[in-house]
C-alpha cells in the first residue's frame, strides 16, 4: 500500500467516525469500504507505524519561548498534501472554476491527552487552521498548531501556501477570515 493509500486510508477511518488506529480492526471487515479504497484495509501496526512517521520533533517554524510551536511539516504530511492536490487538481477537471474563495480560520480543538498544551481558553488542545476553497468545499491547505499559537500567527505563509496549491484555471482569489486573520 502506498503513502497516499495509507492517506485515504486514515481519512476513510475518520469519516467512518474512527478515533484511534485500533478502530481500523471493526472496518477491516467491510468489503464495500476495501472496494472503495482498492485494496483491503492495513493492519493496525501499519496503520500506527505510518502515523508515528508524521511526528516531527523539531524544529518549528516559529516558537514563543517554550510554550507554543508550529513545526515544519514532514515528509508523510508533505506527501498527503501532494495527494490532496491531485484530488483539487481532478475536482477543477471535471468541475471548473474560476474564482477560488479561501476561507482561512483557526479552531481551538479540545484534547484529553496529558501532553496537549493548555490553549488561551484555559482548556488543553490545539488549534489548527485551515484554507477551504468555498466554491467547491475543499480543503486546500491546513497547519496543525499548538493550542497557544495565536490565530493571527503565521497567516501570510498560510495564505501563500494556499493560493500555491490552488490547481490551474483559477483567474480570481479572494479571501475570507475573522479578525485573527
Amino acid at each position: 500500500m502506498t503513502a497516499a493509500q495509507l492517506v485515504e486510508t486514515l481519512i476513510a477511518l475518520w469519516v467512518a467516525g474512527g478515533e484511534r488506529c485500533q478502530d481500523l480492526q471493526t472496518l477491516r471487515a467491510d468489503a464495500a469500504l476495501a472496494t472503495l479504497l482498492g485494496d483491503e484495509l492495513p493492519a493496525t501496526p501499519t496503520m500506527r507505524d505510518f502515523r508515528e512517521t508524521c511526528h516531527v520533533e523539531d524544529p518549528p517554524l516559529w516558537r514563543a519561548g517554550e510554550k507554543a510551536a508550529i513545526p515544519e511539516e514532514s515528509a508523510p504530511l508533505a506527501g498527503a498534501g501532494a495527494a490532496n492536490r491531485r484530488i483539487l487538481a481532478a475536482v477543477q477537471q471535471h468541475a471548473p472554476q474560476r474564482t477560488a474563495t479561501l476561507d482561512v480560520d483557526a479552531t481551538i480543538l479540545e484534547a484529553h491527552k496529558h501532553t496537549a498544551p493548555v490553549t488561551d481558553e484555559g482548556t488543553r488542545g490545539y488549534q489548527p487552521v485551515v484554507a477551504v476553497w468555498a466554491e467547491q468545499d475543499l480543503l486546500v491547505h491546513d497547519e496543525f498548531r499548538d493550542g497557544q499559537v495565536p490565530a493571527g500567527c503565521g497567516n501570510v505563509r498560510i495564505l501563500e501556501r494556499a493560493v500555491a496549491r490552488l490547481p490551474p484555471g483559477i483567474t480570481q482569489t479572494f479571501v475570507r477570515g475573522d479578525s485573527a486573520l
